[in-house]
């Protein structure tokens, strides 16, 4: 059985904030997580996705990280201003 750990006591502030590295990125909805820069868009939907069909996931997990094939961050969008982050564990562990 698998189960999602949340990762950050309060809700994480999505920002729109002009990106030191990257001019393309500027303003891209982003958050803080564990001292990185984490990208909205870097995130694929959970739920209403014909890639994920057949993958259950709870309803508060809204998206998993994109390029993170081994041990990608899940996120649940609250209010469209902040983000939870989670780790999925399995029961085992």
């Amino acid at each position: 059985m698998t189960e999602y750990v949340k990762m950050n006591e309060e809700p994480i502030e999505i920002e729109y904030v002009e990106d030191e590295h990257e001019a393309a990125r500027d303003f891209t909805p982003s958050f803080w997580h564990n001292n990185r820069r984490y990208y909205l868009n870097d995130f694929i939907r959970t739920h209403n996705n014909p890639w994920t069909a057949g993958a259950e996931f709870p309803e508060h997990i809204h998206g998993y990280e994109a390029e993170n094939y081994f041990h990608p961050l899940f996120i649940e969008l609250v209010n469209d201003e902040a983000v939870n982050v989670y780790e999925e564990r399995s029961a085992e562990q």
